[in-house]
């Protein structure tokens, strides 16, 4: 795909700085502003960015493979990278209207997420799908300490479409509620790994 890569910094012995970078690749669209400074181990080098853009949902699933998308539309990102390298925190931001879903029995419909973590944890703080069809929303987290621990709730859900999927008649017109706690396996540490 053709593209476009502007960047505009200063790079010493001390560090790297960005004032601002700037990547087009097709439709998506990437700004960049940061900074690293060395330091005498990886503890104490620093690392500082930010990034906002817009990203083409059809485009990103072609660079995954030939498969078809789960979601078609255009997602406005933020995000944030800051401490050490050797333990940096991150979030990120997504927010998504009108997107259509790849499967034709799902209506299109907003799409919000955020997150949070650093390389020994992550918390989805809120992802929340709206679409005539319904609402659901998803919290959780993880960490090399604890299990992976989820709630999904779903509010005024259409369960005509599950209905024509298992080719039974009586959910037709049928609206209902889901609420679920999911844990995940064990932890990280409990299971040996690193």
């Amino acid at each position: 795909e053709k593209g476009r890569l502007d960047l505009n910094g200063e790079a010493s012995e001390k560090g790297v700085s960005i004032q601002e970078g700037y990547l087009r690749l097709g439709e998506s669209q990437i700004r960049l502003k940061g900074r690293y400074e060395a330091g005498k181990s990886t503890a104490t080098n620093r690392i500082e960015a930010h990034l906002t853009g817009v990203m083409d949902l059809a485009q990103a699933f072609r660079w995954r493979g030939p498969s078809r998308p789960s979601l078609v539309g255009r997602v406005e990102v933020a995000g944030t990278l800051h401490g050490s390298t050797a333990q940096p925190a991150w979030t990120f931001t997504a927010d998504g209207r009108d997107l259509r879903p790849g499967v034709a029995a799902f209506r299109p419909g907003n799409l919000e997420l955020k997150a949070n973590g650093t390389l020994d944890h992550a918390r989805l703080d809120h992802l929340h799908w709206v679409s005539p069809q319904g609402d659901l929303e998803v919290q959780g987290g993880w960490s090399r300490q604890t299990q992976i621990q989820g709630t999904l709730v779903g509010t005024n859900l259409d369960l005509d479409t599950l209905g024509r999927t298992l080719r039974l008649d009586v959910f037709q017109g049928v609206r209902g509620t889901l609420r679920a706690q999911v844990k995940g396996p064990g932890t990280v540490a409990a299971a040996g790994r690193p």
